[in-house]
């Protein structure tokens, strides 16, 4: 059987035992690398999450150790330890320390005979359930900086081969802060839409922690906007349609499921202001509501601008590469392109100081405001024609 079947195959029976991972899994891409010895997650080119597998690694292992290793790696992206590394001087130990956390969540016949475990530091009298950051210092307690190598240990370093599916998480650490931040959500929408598939028995059944992560995960994920509300504001003059599947309606024609309803895609252009004054802070919470946007399906083209627009192209949840601009602010070049693009509402992310647009647009324009941009109390404020919404600190 070829190895991404037998992946998918092993997802679905994933879903039955564990659902919550199960479903979070389905979000995850799938490859074979025989470049690897186990198994890692990485990042595609276009910042998609990614399972790199070995064919030959993967065809050793029993089904419960198949449903193991899936589970190991959702944990590690669940509490972010794909991110942490760098706040830790030790790479090994922080390696370490992030399986001893995630391993305490699978049963013992998920676990690789090499996977490291609390019972293999028995001297240390280490806490369960306890964070990434208390194991690491515990283990810095018997290991110096940069050593791995200790009397008292046996073989306990003979099992960290198994650590090797660590090194897919440098595409993790070589993004900019704006795309962590975009992917960060994107992991959390994941956990967020897994979550809502359980049922009630099935989300008792989850530990404790991953309740608290999912909880704080519901409350982070509320955009600053109610995007949904907004949107269906400008829906009435949306001339794009499409057809959705749905199990809450027959076929008219066939009478089966599922049915065919049409539904309204309402066309958005979103202006980003890339002047100088705006940093990478503004940039990753512009692109965090963007995001959020563009989970309500709309059709979205995104164009940079400072005194002109440097870049346009259509949205599709993936960050620029890079942003251009960083030069003074003029409001009028993305409103004259809107009165040619024709969309059917524009966003204008801003931190709106610069002269009021002398441009008359065509279209409803709604200003997003950066936290520490212009204030409400400005006369400037009132001078920009439109809605305006001011973002957080948080």
């Amino acid at each position: 059987m070829d190895i991404i079947q037998d992946i998918s195959k092993t997802t679905i029976k994933l879903i039955i035992q564990d659902p919550f991972y199960g479903h979070f899994f389905t979000h995850i891409l799938r490859k074979s690398n025989p470049k690897i010895k186990t198994a890692s997650i990485t990042l595609t080119e276009t910042g998609s999450i990614l399972l790199e597998v070995n064919e030959d690694y993967w065809k050793t292992l029993s089904i419960d150790l198949k449903i193991g290793c899936i589970k190991h790696q959702i944990l590690h992206i669940v509490f972010k330890h794909i991110y942490a590394i760098k706040k830790y001087g030790n790479a090994k130990l922080f390696h370490i320390a992030a399986d001893l956390v995630v391993n305490q969540y699978l049963k013992s016949t998920q676990l690789h005979e090499r996977a490291i475990v609390l019972d293999d530091f028995p001297f240390l009298n280490l806490k369960i359930k306890e964070s990434v950051g208390y194991y690491y210092k515990r283990l810095q307690e018997v290991y110096p900086l940069n050593s791995t190598t200790s009397s008292s240990t046996g073989d306990t370093f003979e099992k960290t081969t198994l650590l090797e599916e660590h090194k897919g998480w440098s595409a993790f650490q070589q993004q900019s802060g704006a795309e962590k931040q975009i992917t960060a959500e994107k992991l959390d929408t994941y956990a967020q839409m897994s979550a809502k598939r359980l049922k009630t028995t099935d989300f008792g059944n989850l530990p404790g922690e991953l309740i608290s992560y999912l909880t704080e995960v519901e409350k982070r994920l509320n955009p600053v906007v109610n995007w949904k509300r907004v949107l269906r504001l400008y829906m009435q003059n949306s001339r794009k349609t499409y057809l959705k599947t749905t199990l809450k309606k027959p076929s008219r024609r066939y009478g089966t499921l599922p049915g065919i309803k049409i539904k309204q895609k309402q066309k958005i252009l979103i202006a980003i202001d890339t002047s100088g004054s705006i940093d990478e802070n503004d940039l990753s919470s512009f692109f965090s509501e963007v995001y959020s946007v563009w989970k309500q399906s709309p059709d979205i083209r995104i164009v940079l601008c400072d005194t002109e627009i440097h870049e346009q192209y259509p949205y599709k949840g993936i960050l620029p590469a890079i942003v251009g601009g960083g030069g003074g602010t003029n409001f009028n070049p993305p409103i004259q392109f809107s009165n040619t693009y024709r969309p059917d509402v524009l966003l204008y992310f801003t931190d709106g100081h610069a002269l009021a647009p002398n441009i008359k647009s065509r279209t409803p324009i709604i200003w997003i405001i950066s936290s520490d941009g212009l204030s409400k109390s400005d006369p400037a404020w009132e001078a920009l024609p439109g809605r305006k919404v001011k973002l957080s600190l948080s």
